[in-house]
């Protein structure tokens, strides 16, 4: 399971202050306690009312899908300088098919997880 901290969905909040659905997508983690998982299949049962309950999403798996977007080294730099509004704006320009609730909780999981986590860095020996 992984939560994000009342901390961060603050720190999330301000830096996303402008974006509506951004924010409803924040208010939805924040009643899930910070389940990023939880708050991933509420959405897409929103996003998908014929959706059966049973089909949870594996937030790890699903992400994996945006690769080339979250390694790209503009993300990287803004997710690097903690340039949340900018790195979202970056994210959600380059994802396409979702709603903003979606890729919201997507960014979330990226930033809690660490770009690292998903793009290593290429070490030289």
């Amino acid at each position: 399971m992984i939560t994000i901290t009342p901390a961060e969905i603050s720190k999330f909040r301000a830096a996303l202050q402008d974006n509506d659905e951004a924010l409803e997508a924040i208010d939805i983690v924040e009643n899930c306690d910070g389940n990023l998982e939880e708050s991933m299949n509420i959405v897409m049962n929103m996003d998908n009312p014929d959706r059966s309950d049973d089909d949870w999403i594996d937030i790890e798996n699903f992400v994996k899908e945006f690769h080339n977007i979250i390694c790209n080294p503009k993300l990287r730099k803004l997710l690097s300088d903690e340039d949340f509004l900018l790195a979202f704006g970056y994210f959600l320009g380059n994802i396409q098919s979702y709603s903003v609730a979606i890729k919201i909780i997507l960014f979330l999981f990226v930033v809690k997880k660490g770009i690292d986590h998903f793009c290593p860095s290429k070490k030289s020996s």
